[in-house]
């Protein structure tokens, strides 16, 4: 995250009214890494300095300057995610989103497949 000075002391994250100038300029505070928790359609909590902290999907777009998708094996029971998805449907899914293909995993079956 590119953190603006402006959320000191903000209960909720937030874009302040304005430019992005001053103590709302992106990394006027410094550059931070955050887990999201979780997210509804007002906010996303995060874990920053050990606590949870929410922002709201403004703040999230304007100061966001990227992120990461962990999907693990322990993440699937089976072939299925606890929500029911496959890992299929996840790479359709993160192409559409991303405009680029997963393709990382299929290379290193190929690659162990060779191997063996």
């Amino acid at each position: 995250m590119q953190l603006p000075k402006s959320i000191l002391g903000q209960e909720i994250w937030s874009v302040l009214p304005g430019d992005l100038m001053g103590d709302r300029e992106p990394y006027s505070w410094g550059g931070h890494a955050v887990t999201i928790l979780a997210y509804d359609e007002e906010h996303l909590t995060c874990v920053t300095m050990g606590n949870e902290q929410k922002m709201t999907w403004d703040f999230w777009e304007t100061y966001n300057d990227e992120a990461y998708a962990i999907i693990t094996e322990d993440f699937f029971n089976g072939s299925q995610t606890p929500l029911g998805l496959n890992l299929q449907t996840i790479q359709e899914d993160l192409l559409k989103l991303t405009g680029q293909k997963i393709r990382l995993a299929k290379q290193l079956e190929n690659f162990n497949q060779h191997e063996k």
